[in-house]
């Protein structure tokens, strides 16, 4: 890959406004027993049976690195074991649970510790809470921080050089605009962040730690409380231009290495990334034990309202939004994620995952209608792709089910940012199209 923003997009991106009045209880909570890309945990729970809030509901395979425990978010019983709709329009299994009181708040203070856990100490209380990091494709935050050389799980390419890790990048940039809880947790600078990079930085063992800021707000200058750390330093990017927010995007921007695509593990460059929301639920887990049960989200209205709040991990998308008085319209469209790199859902059921960011609800006057028409061949998509690619050409090979040809022309090395079909004059499902053929490959290697 040789990653190069010679196009960048600015969108219309809201001041968040964070919410102090709590949600109402749901009536019912449906908890994914798979909350990442890795395989599900195991129910281990029954019918009617009471828990407590915190307590272990899934447990993973011992066996399996790329798997996280599942904690009841509050107090509650248990109802059933069902199927829900997920991220990507897939089903899953899920723990209905019937709340029967709200969960604890996180402390404004965090104990102080006189000794610091070891490395193998803080592994173990990451593995036990469950935490994941943000993003759709996700892992388990304690297999994205195993010391690249020590990563059993990893099927290396032969000849590939194997780094220490030299670079902690903890971002408090958001992924895209339009989200905007990395920035509400750097202006709130909670305890826990330091407690958390603190501990992330002793797991990975990296040289130095830097902590990116939005350049746009007071996010910068909040960013000077988690600086108190010999080794950390801090610098912006401006958030506002997309793809800055992007992981590959900030490793390159702040290590000036490129991470080798399609696999894209930070670590073959000497770098761990993280986002401020991973290191506050590390920080939790540190600090209390607290387990991961619940999710940091951006909501943004059709009046282009955009609100942060932490919500319970299993509530409804519906709730949230009665809650905020949103109701979608008949013909709009309530996408989880990101304007540009998100999935729309089509059940107001789904259930909040560890895996996202964002919820964000259009009314029909402002929804982009794909259609698949023909590409006009203009060339406006190779210009604005940061791994230059040609997706005019990719789009087409996927289209008509050339799925081989595509991947020999780099699909893998999409990053699914969305840039293309944003700027397509054609309005083609650029990204629909490039998921599609990734997932057929995929479902191909695993059948044989």
């Amino acid at each position: 890959m040789n990653l190069y923003l010679r196009r960048t997009v600015r969108l219309a991106d809201p001041r968040p406004e964070p919410t102090a009045a709590d949600l109402s209880l749901p009536e019912r909570l449906f908890i994914p027993l798979r909350q990442h890309s890795g395989p599900a945990a195991e129910a281990i729970v029954e019918p009617d049976q009471v828990v407590s809030e915190g307590e272990l509901i899934g447990r993973p395979d011992p066996e399996e690195f790329e798997s996280a425990p599942v904690h009841a978010p509050c107090p509650g019983k248990v109802v059933r074991l069902v199927n829900k709709p997920l991220i990507g329009g897939q089903t899953g299994p899920c723990v209905e649970l019937e709340p029967t009181g709200p969960p604890s708040e996180v402390p404004g203070e965090l104990p102080q510790s006189h000794h610091e856990p070891d490395p193998g100490q803080i592994f173990g209380r990451l593995a036990a809470a469950g935490v994941v990091a943000s993003g759709i494709q996700a892992l388990p935050v304690i297999r994205d921080m195993t010391p690249y050389d020590q990563d059993r799980f990893l099927d290396r390419p032969e000849g590939t050089e194997v780094k220490s890790i030299y670079t902690l990048i903890v971002s408090g940039v958001d992924r895209e605009p339009g989200l905007a809880h990395q920035r509400h947790l750097a202006q709130a600078n909670h305890p826990a962040l330091s407690r958390g990079i603190n501990a992330i930085h002793t797991l990975s063992g990296a040289a130095k730690t830097v902590v990116v800021g939005d350049s746009r707000g007071g996010e910068a200058r909040s960013l000077a409380g988690l600086l108190d750390h010999g080794l950390r330093s801090a610098m912006t990017v401006d958030g506002g231009l997309y793809p800055n927010g992007l992981k590959p995007v900030l490793i390159k921007t702040v290590t000036g290495d490129e991470t080798p695509l399609p696999l894209g593990d930070p670590r073959e460059v000497g770098a761990f990334f993280v986002r401020l929301e991973t290191a506050y639920w590390v920080g939790l887990a540190v600090a209390l034990g607290r387990p991961q049960t619940g999710k940091w989200i951006t909501v943004t209205s059709p009046d282009g309202r955009c609100r942060v709040m932490c919500v319970m991990l299993g509530t409804p998308v519906g709730h949230i939004l009665e809650n905020l008085g949103v109701s979608p319209a008949q013909g709009g469209k309530v996408i989880i994620g990101g304007m540009l790199s998100g999935y729309t859902i089509y059940d107001l059921q789904t259930p909040i995952t560890k895996q996202m960011g964002g919820v964000v609800v259009l009314d029909p006057d402002q929804v982009v209608r794909f259609e698949p028409q023909p590409c006009i061949g203009c060339g406006l998509c190779a210009r604005v792709c940061p791994t230059r690619l040609v997706p005019g050409m990719l789009s087409k090979y996927c289209e008509y089910g050339r799925f081989e040809a595509a991947e020999e022309s780099n699909l893998a090395h999409c990053i699914e940012c969305g840039l293309c079909a944003y700027v397509c004059p054609a309005k083609r499902p650029m990204v629909h199209y490039f998921r599609h053929a990734k997932e057929e490959l995929l479902a191909g290697r695993t059948a044989q």
